[in-house]
């Protein structure tokens, strides 16, 4: 059985579909920002619907306020089912 290439995100340009730009755009204009309930309070999750076919990409932030700076933990795609779960609440 041979490889399967995995297509290149459209907006992105990279194979596995988060790339710097999407990235950015996520940060920038997310569609909603949210927290997970027992994480570090300092952590932010961005979310963006972004490329085409649509999806949703999840930034994950760490502000750290004594040095007045923020890391990017990472960065994926999630599934439609896994945002509508966690947006309402579950």
């Amino acid at each position: 059985m041979g490889a399967r290439a995995i297509p290149s995100c459209r907006e992105t340009g990279s194979a596995r579909g988060v790339g710097l730009r999407a990235s950015t755009r996520a940060l920038a204009a997310p569609d909603c920002i949210g927290r997970r309930p027992r994480a570090d309070r300092r952590r932010v999750e961005f979310v963006r619907l972004v490329d085409e076919p649509s999806r949703w990409l999840l930034v994950s932030v760490k502000f750290l306020d004594e040095k007045r700076e923020a890391w990017v933990n990472s960065a994926y795609p999630i599934a439609d089912a896994h945002f509508d779960s966690a947006t309402a609440g579950g």
